[in-house]
């Protein structure tokens, strides 16, 4: 029997996407970057080595509750799923265009217009994260029905819910939080021989790429957007960029500097308050937090540099408690998360199966955002619960 991988596993994704920017660090660097300091490598090698134990412990202590060989596919009947996308997406397709006439457009006009706005400015406050919600959630529905019955008519909507977020919206960072929700689905169903594991790191790297590609479409007809100045403000060592610089180095500092901030916030010296502030902004609906918060205050803190203001999802928890509080906290996240998975995995549990993917998202981006506290990934679970306990005939 051919040995194959679970890389669903959420403790060994956690490993897997910490171990990356610290492995391009030692081979990669800014004239702004600064070394890696001893507190931040013991923050992460401990978060990574409770994180292993902590599933390895919850898989032994519900043995009782679970299957001994694992059971992801989903049991509903696909009737149910096809139903509730025929209800939902055309709300969704209608929702959307009230974004985009409160907008007075979308990015992808704005880019091929040549106008100065860019995709911060599209949207409608609170609506927008909840359709960005029912995307994701429409976007496994999909993916779980055209797996079963190859059914084009699911696919073509997966498609187009993932091309509006990445070219009618021109929004990297929103269309990689869709597209990991189908993409931990599909990893959650399968196991990979090990061939299969160079194809999907493979693969990873073109994603990268493209998302390179993305920073130039994003400002395709923008005059004041140069690439080449924006790499010398960065104090590149190496000479003027040529082409493949140009689209590889953008995901490179994307995935980079995010621990560089941290480590800048940690040796830092931050003095917490001992209050949920940071850690708990994104939790609040949009139109409240712009009427209670400082725009100015962002969670992120004090960066390296202004172009990259990404600083993993640590960095809202340390400024609010500390270190230390900080790792205990990221170890009841794991707690939470280790069980969901094992719920998924080793049951029949449709609501578990279904949960998953948002936080299969979260801990992909943990080097990047803390998405664990977010209004869209705390309501998560009542979509999933919505669709789990929907009355429908079967088909």
């Amino acid at each position: 029997m051919k040995l194959r991988f679970d890389i669903s596993r959420p403790d060994l994704l956690f490993l897997i996407v910490w171990a990356l920017p610290f492995i391009l660090l030692q081979f990669f660097s800014l004239d702004f970057f600064i070394g890696i300091s001893p507190k931040t490598y013991w923050l992460v090698i401990g978060n990574v080595v409770s994180f292993l134990v902590i599933y390895k412990t919850f898989k032994l202590l519900f043995a009782h509750k679970i299957l001994s060989i694992p059971k992801p596919d989903i049991t509903f009947s696909l009737g149910k799923a096809m139903s509730f996308i025929r209800l939902v997406f055309p709300i969704w397709i209608a929702l959307y265009c009230v974004t985009i006439i409160y907008s007075k457009g979308f990015p992808l006009l704005w880019i091929l217009s040549g106008q100065s706005r860019t995709y911060d400015e599209f949207g409608v406050p609170t609506l927008s994260g909840f359709l960005n919600m029912v995307r994701a959630f429409l976007c496994v529905l999909c993916l779980i029905v055209w797996l079963k019955n190859k059914q084009r008519r699911y696919i073509y909507i997966f498609i187009f819910l993932i091309i509006s977020a990445f070219f009618f919206e021109a929004n990297r960072g929103g269309g990689l939080v869709l597209v990991l929700h189908p993409v931990g689905y599909y990893l959650f169903i399968k196991r990979f021989k090990l061939v299969q594991l160079f194809k999907v790191a493979f693969y990873a790297l073109i994603f990268l790429a493209f998302l390179g590609f993305m920073e130039q479409y994003r400002y395709l007809r923008n005059d004041e957007y140069d690439i080449y100045q924006k790499f010398e403000n960065l104090n590149l060592s190496s000479s003027e960029p040529n082409i493949a610089l140009v689209y590889l180095l953008p995901p490179v500092l994307y995935v980079t500097t995010p621990v560089q901030n941290l480590n800048y916030l940690v040796v830092s010296g931050n003095t917490p308050n001992y209050i949920p502030f940071y850690s708990l902004m994104s939790l609040l609906p949009t139109v409240i937090r712009n009427q209670l918060i400082d725009q100015n205050n962002k969670d992120y803190g004090e960066l390296l540099n202004e172009t990259y203001n990404t600083t993993s999802f640590y960095t809202p928890f340390i400024r609010d408690f500390g270190i230390t509080i900080t790792v205990i906290l990221v170890i009841i996240i794991q707690m939470i998360v280790s069980y969901v998975h094992i719920m998924a995995k080793y049951t029949e549990n449709n609501f578990y199966k279904l949960l998953y993917p948002v936080f299969f998202m979260c801990i992909i981006l943990s080097p990047f955002n803390l998405y664990f506290t977010s209004l869209v990934t705390v309501l998560y679970p009542f979509i999933c619960a919505a669709f789990v306990n929907l009355k429908t005939k079967k088909t």
